[in-house]
């Protein structure tokens, strides 16, 4: 009640939002702030995701991410890349969809 009749002692500052730990991705950034990764890191980042996969096959891009130690954000261009290289099948739907590494490559 002292700070509200002002016995001049400073109000404590309220914490901020939390805020998650920023991306571990690097890359060019864009002016609306978006990050541009090169064609090298999103090769590098690929062949991480696939030898996850061929780890866990089965695990779920939640787990995934945990495991590379990214953000699921950060990793569903490479994981949609795979699927249209056809390294990577996957089965299940939204939350739930499972990755599997393809025979033979």
């Amino acid at each position: 009640m002292g700070n509200l009749l002002g016995d001049g002692k400073p109000t404590p500052k309220k914490p901020g939002p939390k805020r998650g730990p920023r991306s571990a991705v690097r890359g060019k950034r864009l002016k609306d702030g978006r990050i541009r990764r090169s064609p090298e890191q999103l090769e590098a980042l690929k062949n991480r995701i696939w030898s996850e996969v061929r780890k866990q096959p089965g695990a779920r891009a939640e787990s995934l991410a945990q495991a590379l130690g990214l953000k699921t954000k950060d990793i569903t261009l490479p994981i949609s890349q795979l699927l249209a290289e056809k390294r990577l099948t996957k089965r299940g739907k939204l939350r739930g969809t499972g990755y599997f590494p393809t025979k033979g490559k």
